[in-house]
């Protein structure tokens, strides 16, 4: 999936431009057009390392994806048409015309390849080769200036897509056109609507600009005729000249006496800039469309974009840790401070209450002494009333809302035993606990002594 901005840098010796692209709902529309002078360089034989540190101050402010733009001399660019329709088995076809064309081992080459138009079992095939090395170092620049670049693609194809984009690209017939810039000249046939030539024809003399026209219009001439071998005899309509403003006269001049073909010069000016036409290029990038760059810098990128997740993570963890423990920590204290508060309150309390513990513990103990319902006398009538003949209690104890403690005698066991059924036929005491009769020995004569315990309610809380 496309990203939703990318921003694509031109680069010349003096200035650099760049536009940067965003996606909103659905339409492409201009973020950013910037194009700032560079610094004099500081000698004439200039290093990489002088060029980025020239780049970097200017640069510093980009930010997102970045495409870049070789230069086109640097780069050979050739068009053909495969008997295929698939990307797969067009990139690995044209790895092998790449060998037909280029004077350095393909091993050393970094290729890419674009489909410009397709039919049914067949393609028309830009294929686009340059030294590994130049690659490199063009990404060595921009690291140093502090741009990691993702897409490399070829300054004319830039050019190619804004003639295109403001209609000057005729979708009939062989046109011509020639781009003069300060970096180089570029010849560009177009047939049909489809580019079928790309040429670099090196850069325009300020001495001898009437030299230059007439090298130019000698290629031309060798152009059109290699063109009817593999493309057909076709008259050509016209050769527009696009320009940079103060182009001699002289060039144009020269350039009109030794060509047949009807030339229109217009203004590169009125084009929108270079580096739009590559961001525009990078926006609808896909696996048919050229990019020079190697695997290893989406790698590098894609292990950049991790560990920038990864500290933001880490950060976002830390931050909603520091406010847990200080939400903790507040909460704590509001905690702490609420408790001060209730044992404050508590403190307050505790004197009244235990006064009235205490008023209520007068109060039951005056009720209880009222209450005759289990008193001494209240029990000692119902066991008086149960007593058999011949039984004697010799013993009482009474411990209130506790027990009675009984111990009697009777000459013989029955009145103790019918003692005790009697008691436990009674209302009055929840329970009757016997606890043994024993006889003994008294004054000749054997008695019967026994021990009987009534428990009593407990009090009512």
């Amino acid at each position: 999936m496309a990203d939703d901005s990318i921003t694509a840098l031109a680069l010349y010796p003096s200035r650099v431009e760049w536009t940067t692209l965003r996606r909103r709902k659905g339409q492409i529309e201009v973020a950013e057009h910037q194009e700032k002078a560079l610094e004099a360089p500081a000698a004439d034989a200039e290093t990489r390392a002088d060029y980025a540190k020239r780049l970097k101050p200017v640069l510093s402010a980009i930010q997102g994806r970045v495409a870049v733009a070789l230069p086109t001399e640097k780069a050979l660019l050739r068009v053909v048409k495969l008997p295929t329709t698939d990307t797969a088995e067009i990139a690995e076809m044209a790895a092998l015309q790449v060998d037909k064309f280029s004077p350095f081992p393909v091993e050393q080459m970094a290729v890419g390849q674009e489909v410009l138009a397709q039919q049914e079992s067949s393609a028309q095939v830009l294929i686009a080769a340059t030294l590994q090395e130049n690659v490199a170092h063009l990404g060595e620049t921009l690291q140093a200036a502090g741009i990691f670049a993702r897409e490399v693609d070829v300054a004319v194809m830039g050019w190619l897509r804004l003639l295109k984009k403001e209609g000057h690209v005729p979708d009939a017939g062989r046109h011509l056109l020639l781009i003069v810039e300060e970096r180089g000249i570029e010849l560009l046939v177009i047939q049909a609507g489809v580019v079928v030539v790309i040429r670099s024809l090196g850069t325009l003399s300020e001495t001898a600009p009437g030299e230059t026209a007439t090298e130019i219009a000698e290629e031309l001439g060798y152009t059109l005729t290699t063109l009817e071998t593999e493309w057909g005899a076709q008259a050509p309509g016209e050769l527009q000249i696009w320009h940079r403003r103060g182009l001699p006269q002289e060039f144009l001049a020269h350039l009109r006496e030794q060509c047949e073909i009807p030339i229109k010069a217009r203004l590169l000016d009125s084009l929108p800039p270079l580096s739009e036409g590559l961001a525009r290029r990078a926006m609808e990038r896909g696996p048919h469309m050229l990019d020079l760059a190697p695997a290893s810098w989406k790698a590098a990128l894609a292990s950049r974009k991790l560990q920038r997740g990864l500290i933001l993570a880490g950060a976002i963890f830390v931050t909603l840790w520091l406010l847990a423990v200080g939400a903790l920590t507040v909460g704590l204290q509001m905690q702490k401070k609420k408790l001060a508060t209730a044992r404050a309150e508590l403190a307050a309390l505790q004197a009244p209450s235990r006064e009235v513990g205490q008023l209520k513990e007068q109060v039951r103990a005056l009720e209880r002494y009222l209450d005759p319902t289990f008193s001494a006398l209240e029990c000692l009538r119902e066991i008086s009333v149960r007593i058999p003949e011949g039984l004697e209690i010799t013993a009482l104890t009474y411990k209130k809302y506790g027990q009675v403690a009984l111990r009697g005698e009777s000459d013989s066991s029955d009145p103790i035993y019918g003692f005790f059924q009697a008691l436990e036929q009674t209302q009055l005491f929840p329970a009757v606990k016997p606890e043994g009769v024993t006889q003994q020995q008294r004054g000749g004569r054997a008695r019967s002594q026994f021990k009987l315990t009534l428990e009593l309610p407990a009090e009512a809380k």
